[in-house]
């Protein structure tokens, strides 16, 4: 479903019955989607002779996408393991602790309810900036929103794009 009220097009989609979509743009760069991933909104400065439409049709940069309309605030825990992990064996290496205090160091790693909040609790940590081991990702709902709905959006401006010309010939 495509409607447009005052310049701003209202786009509906639906994928394989369940996950769905309001979107809401314009012309001039407006760009908020309601879905069930959640809410996510943005607003690009529009010059003079660029489609902001085309431009959403044919976006492939999907962490572009993902860093105007979300951030990097979500914990990668395996990710982060393993760098905790590497750092911990590097650790061992230099002789900074003892065996018994880098099996206890991993874990602690494993089972502590909040990494990130362990990793910087950890003297040993102190000298190598505890901040460099925690790897950020974007959350995983907004992942999903530009790998599942984001495309059909897409789809649907390319056949409106496609549709432009024969209207106008």
């Amino acid at each position: 479903m495509i409607k447009t009220v005052d310049g701003v097009r209202t786009i509906f989609v639906r994928k394989d019955g369940f996950e769905w979509g309001y979107f809401f743009l314009n012309p001039k760069g407006l760009f908020v989607a309601h879905t069930d991933y959640g809410t996510y909104g943005y607003h690009w400065p529009v010059s003079e002779g660029w489609d902001f439409l085309k431009f959403l049709a044919n976006a492939r940069d999907m962490d572009y996408i993902l860093g105007k309309i979300s951030h990097r605030d979500h914990l990668d825990v395996k990710k982060t393991e393993a760098r905790v992990q590497k750092a911990i064996l590097q650790m061992r290496r230099e002789k900074a602790v003892t065996k018994d205090r880098a099996k206890e160091l991993w874990d602690d790693v494993l089972f502590t309810d909040d990494l990130m909040h362990w990793v910087m609790e950890q003297q040993e940590f102190c000298e190598r900036d505890g901040y460099e081991l925690a790897v950020m990702d974007f959350p995983p709902d907004a992942r999903s929103f530009v790998r599942e709905l984001f495309p059909i959006l897409q789809a649907h401006l390319r056949d409106e794009l496609a549709q432009k010309p024969a209207a106008t010939a």
